[in-house]
C-alpha cells in the first residue's frame, strides 16, 4: 500500500486535539493537515507518522495552530513559534521552517531532539515534557494505516 499526502492528512485530521489552558481543543484546519503531511513526507518518508504526529503537536502547543501568533517577546513568530526573521506567512513555509529546527534540534540532542527545539539547548523542560507525552498519546490513539510505501504524489 502506497501512503499518500492525502492519506496521511487524513490520519493527521484524525488524531486528538489538544487543549489549551482552559481546556477547550485547539480547531486544526484541514490545510494545516494538508501542510503537516506534505511536510513530514517531504523530511521525513521512512517515519512521516511520527514525524506528522510530532509538527502537529508542536503546532497546536506552541500556537494552538494559529499563523499570526508572536511570542517570546515578539522574537518568535507563528504556529512553530520558530525565529521571526526566518518564518514565513504561510501555515505550509512555517512547517517547513520547523522540520528544518527539528532536523537540527535532533544533531544537537539526538536522545531528545524536542529539549533542544522546545528551549535551543539539550536540556529538558516542562514544555518538551509535555509535547512528548502528547506525541506518544497521539500515536497511540490514532491507528495508522498500514506503513506500507509512503509517496509524496498528491492524488
Amino acid at each position: 500500500m502506497t501512503v499518500t499526502v492525502m492519506d496521511l492528512a487524513a490520519w493527521v485530521g484524525s488524531l486528538p486535539l489538544l487543549c489549551d489552558a482552559t481546556g477547550h481543543p485547539h480547531a486544526r484546519s484541514e490545510a494545516a493537515a494538508l501542510a503537516i503531511a506534505q511536510v513530514a513526507i517531504e523530511a521525513a518518508p521512512a517515519s512521516a507518522f511520527e514525524f506528522a504526529a510530532t509538527l502537529d503537536v508542536i503546532a497546536a502547543h506552541e500556537s494552538g495552530y494559529q499563523v499570526g501568533a508572536r511570542g517570546d517577546r515578539g522574537r518568535s513568530c507563528g504556529a512553530y513559534q520558530t525565529p521571526c526573521v526566518v518564518t514565513p506567512k504561510d501555515f505550509l513555509g512555517q512547517t517547513r521552517v520547523a522540520a528544518r529546527i527539528f532536523a537540527q534540534a535532533s544533531v544537537a540532542c539526538p536522545a531528545h531532539p524536542l529539549w533542544s527545539y522546545a528551549s535551543g539547548l539539550c536540556k529538558k523542560s516542562r514544555a518538551a515534557e509535555d509535547m512528548a507525552q502528547a506525541i506518544g498519546e497521539h500515536l497511540a490513539a490514532a491507528s495508522a494505516p498500514e506503513r506500507g510505501e509512503v509517496s509524496a504524489v498528491m492524488p
